[in-house]
């Protein structure tokens, strides 16, 4: 989101060519979080009355940036009342929650009769209990013309601004009934804006102020390129505050919610999600590659260094390749051969992209360097985390085997991702995730399964019912096997038919992963300490789906 402050010929100098532009910058710089749509908003407060105040462009494609600059060009080349507003917000997104259509792009507009009331709203989250969300409109007998649970929120933040409530207020009765994780932004036709983070600080959002404008954003390195602001100039949004601007562009960070007692603040999102122009996020990701110079130093020190390649998929995985290359070359004594083995031909994200396509992405996603067959009897290949596993078996191990080497080490910089996440990242069903299959294979193989499953299938479904619940039935699972046994158990089952190299796969520990990622103690994914009673229950909810072959997202709306 930008808002203009001050005398605004002189906002808008600063942000030339236009604001609205600058502002499609910030966007793109964030646009590895989206692949399935993108909106964006411009704002006029002061519009004279008979004039639209507000312009929302919306596009619902997998790479939906040339269109929505086609489409702000043009509005800017008519000279639309809108865009010589002093408000900007927009959303890039892939589908975690209601569908890929253009109801489901944000950001949301609800016009009212009143433009006090007209109010917009987006944010990147996802809530453990948006049936909840549903009940309590459903009471007030609203009926939404749509279900996407951004539009439902938005309804429900707009049901409070029509009471009368302030900005502030609303907010507050809005997440009273909220469970899961966000960074919302929003606003009124009026130009009160804000941005929202959970109390559980498990999303992230940063914003930046000065006489002329202010941003915010999710990800700083984007605020910092997109605004030529200082990292210092840039500051985070504390769990449970809002960001509030009010109509003459005065900020205020007020309490909405009392933070959570320790901070929750996800760990992906710097593994895998936010880009590492941050030097902070460069950093963590350099050391999670270099924690994991113990763990792959033993399995290659007997192999002479000229015949090892190391090697990394995809590009976003290249600090911790070089933190994991420089701590080898340490160790040894020598430096060890970097290489370029595969290169990704797509900007999509294989694992987040839409189920139905899947399967056909993944197969030609990856190009191979061809060296000579038999040039290398040891491949190292770092990627940042190992979640379902299909891109590994049906398409890089497959491909890299067209070079013949003996072994492959296949190393992820995140821990075994054993658990769903609800909280806004697309793996929410536990029959997905290859950690998960490998534990259910140990078991099955054990002859342990049923009477294991009929302990857990009875806990989760007391969970589930829980008001507060305070357990995860689900660990029990993991509890069983070694960290090592479950990593050769996904070994086996993402090696690909007619495959001939041995197949090693190392995973980064969660101690060093705590080490690494110091501040960002998120780690549910990899430990199943979910932060919310919601989240909790979700996980025992996903148990019995996976039981009863319910293939859905435990948190779907059931209208």
């Amino acid at each position: 989101m930008l808002i203009l402050r001050g005398d605004p010929v002189v906002a808008r100098e600063s942000l030339a060519p236009h604001p609205a532009l600058r502002f499609l910058l910030l966007m793109q710089k964030q646009r590895n979080r989206g692949q399935d749509g993108a909106g964006f908003l411009a704002l006029h407060p002061g519009a004279p009355a008979g004039q639209p105040y507000y312009l929302a462009v919306k596009v619902p494609e997998a790479d939906p940036f040339d269109t929505l600059l086609q489409k702000v060009h043009r509005a800017l080349s008519e000279n639309a009342p809108p865009l010589q507003g002093t408000c900007f917000a927009g959303h890039v997104r892939y589908g975690t929650y209601g569908g890929y259509s253009l109801e489901a792009c944000q950001p949301i507009v609800l016009p009212a009769l009143q433009r006090a009331q007209t109010i917009f709203f987006a944010g990147n989250f996802n809530l453990t209990n948006i049936q909840e969300v549903w009940s309590f409109l459903r009471r007030h007998r609203i009926s939404p013309p749509h279900t996407s649970d951004t539009f439902l929120l938005a309804t429900h933040f707009a049901f409070w601004i029509q009471q009368g409530a302030s900005v502030a207020d609303a907010l507050k009765e809005c997440s009273v009934l909220w469970d899961g994780g966000w960074a919302f932004i929003g606003g009124t036709g009026t130009g009160t804006c804000f941005v929202y983070r959970d109390p559980w600080g498990i999303r992230p959002a940063y914003f930046t102020v000065n006489e002329r404008f202010i941003a915010c954003a999710s990800e700083r390195g984007a605020l910092s390129t997109a605004f030529s602001v200082s990292l210092s100039e840039i500051e985070e949004v504390p769990p449970g505050k809002a960001l509030i601007v009010d109509e003459d562009g005065t900020p205020a960070l007020v309490r909405i919610r009392q933070s959570a007692s320790r901070v929750y603040a996800c760990s992906f999102e710097r593994i895998y999600f936010s880009r590492p122009s941050d030097p902070a996020i460069y950093e963590e990701r350099y050391r999670l590659g270099a924690e994991l110079a113990g763990r792959v130093l033993p399995l290659v020190r007997n192999t002479p260094v000229e015949k090892i390649a190391f090697s990394y998929v995809p590009n976003t995985a290249e600090p911790a390749f070089l933190g994991l290359t420089d701590r080898i070359s340490e160790l040894l004594g020598q430096p060890v051969r970097r290489v370029k083995l595969l290169v990704k031909d797509t900007r999509l994200r294989t694992f987040i992209s839409r189920e139905e396509h899947r399967s056909i992405l993944v197969r030609h996603v990856y190009d191979l360097t061809w060296f000579a067959p038999g040039t290398f009897h040891t491949l190292v290949v770092i990627d940042d985390s190992i979640v379902r596993g299909t891109t590994l078996r049906e398409s890089i191990l497959t491909t890299l085997a067209h070079l013949a080497p003996r072994r492959i080490i296949f190393v992820s910089s995140a821990p075994q991702i054993r658990y769903p996440d609800f909280y806004g990242i697309d793996m929410s069903r536990l029959d997905e995730l290859i950690a998960f299959q490998a534990v259910v294979s140990l078991l099955t193989r054990s002859g342990r399964k049923t009477e294991l499953f009929e302990r857990v299938i009875e806990e989760c479904q007391q969970v589930v019912q829980a008001r507060e619940p305070h357990m995860n039935p689900v660990q029990q699972l993991y509890a069983l096997f070694r960290e090592e046994e479950i990593s050769r158990e996904i070994a086996r089952l993402v090696r690909p038919r007619a495959f001939a190299p041995e197949l090693i796969i190392v995973y980064q520990s969660v101690a060093g992963l705590h080490r690494a990622i110091p501040h960002h103690r998120g780690d549910w994914y990899f430990t199943g300490e979910y932060p919310t009673p919601g989240g909790r229950r979700m996980v025992a909810q996903a148990f019995l789906d996976y039981v009863e072959v319910r293939h859905r997202r435990p948190y779907e709306l059931v209208l």
